[in-house]
C-alpha cells in the first residue's frame, strides 16, 4: 500500500488531461501494459519497493538472505554501482523526480538516510498514506479475493488457494504473539514470491512471448477482535 509519490505530484497528475496522462504512463516500464495511467500512478511506490527487493542489481548478493542494498542517491563518479536515482528510473522512465520519491518516503518512514546512504525499512510497509492510495489497493485486493472465491464456488479447476486459520478463545497476549508470528511468516513468503515473480517476469518479457499477459496477486491478512461475552446460563426454580 505504497505510492511514494509526493502529494503535489499526485494532485498534478490527476488534473492532467487523458492525453497527457497517457504520455506520462508511457514513461513507466511496461511491466503490465494493461494498467491504466491512474493505476500506474497509484502503484508506483509498490513497484519501486518490489524492484528494490527483487532485482539483483539492488540487492546485497554477498549476503545469503540477499537483503535490499543501501543506496547512494546518485553516484556522480559512475563507478557502476546502483543508486537510488537508477532505481526510480528503472520503474518510472520520466516525470517523477527521484528527489520527490525520496522526500516522501522519508516522511512516511519507508526509508532512512544516514551519511547520504539510503536504506529501505523492510518492515515499514504500512505507511500513513492518503486515503486515495489505501482505497486503491483495498479495492483491488478485495476484488481479486472475491473473484478467486467466486471461481472456486463455480468449481473452476485448478482452484485458487484460499485458506484461513480461526480460533475464538484467545487472550490478548496470545493475539499479540500470533500477530507477530503471522507478520514474520507473511514477510518471508511475500519476499520469496516477489523475488521469483520478478525473475519470471523479466524472462517472459525478454522472450517476448505472446502468453505474457497474465497478472498474479498474492494477498495475506489477519484480523482479531474481542467478542461479546455470552450471558451466563441461569436456572429458574
Amino acid at each position: 500500500m505504497l505510492t511514494g509519490v509526493h502529494r503535489k505530484d499526485v494532485a498534478r497528475l490527476r488534473k492532467e488531461s487523458p492525453e497527457i496522462q497517457q504520455e506520462i504512463a508511457e514513461g513507466y516500464s511496461q511491466d503490465n501494459p494493461s494498467d491504466s495511467p491512474n493505476d500506474n500512478t497509484a502503484s508506483l511506490g509498490a513497484r519501486l519497493v518490489a524492484e528494490w527487493m527483487a532485482n539483483p542489481r539492488f540487492l546485497q548478493e554477498e549476503r545469503e538472505d540477499n537483503p535490499p542494498a543501501p543506496l547512494v542517491f546518485r553516484d556522480p563518479e559512475k563507478r557502476g554501482r546502483a543508486d537510488f536515482c537508477e532505481l526510480v528510473e528503472t520503474v518510472c522512465r520520466k516525470d517523477i523526480r527521484p528527489r520527490s520519491v525520496l522526500d516522501e518516503w522519508q516522511r512516511l518512514g519507508i526509508v532512512s538516510v544516514s551519511d547520504d546512504i539510503i536504506s529501505l525499512n523492510t518492515e515499514a510497509f504500512a505507511p500513513k498514506a492518503g486515503l486515495a492510495e489505501k482505497a486503491y489497493f483495498f479495492g483491488r485486493n478485495i476484488q481479486d479475493h472475491a473473484e478467486a472465491g467466486a471461481s472456486n464456488l463455480r468449481g473452476s479447476a485448478p482452484p485458487f488457494f484460499d485458506r484461513s486459520v480461526f480460533y475464538d478463545q484467545l487472550s490478548q497476549d496470545s493475539i499479540e504473539e500470533l500477530r507477530a508470528l503471522s507478520a514474520l511468516g507473511a514477510s518471508e513468503l511475500l519476499t520469496k514470491i516477489n523475488a521469483r515473480a520478478h525473475s519470471l517476469q523479466m524472462k517472459d518479457i525478454a522472450n517476448k512471448t505472446d502468453s505474457a499477459q497474465f497478472r498474479f496477486n498474492l494477498g495475506i491478512f489477519n484480523y482479531s477482535t474481542a467478542q461479546s461475552q455470552p450471558e451466563e446460563a441461569t436456572c429458574e426454580e
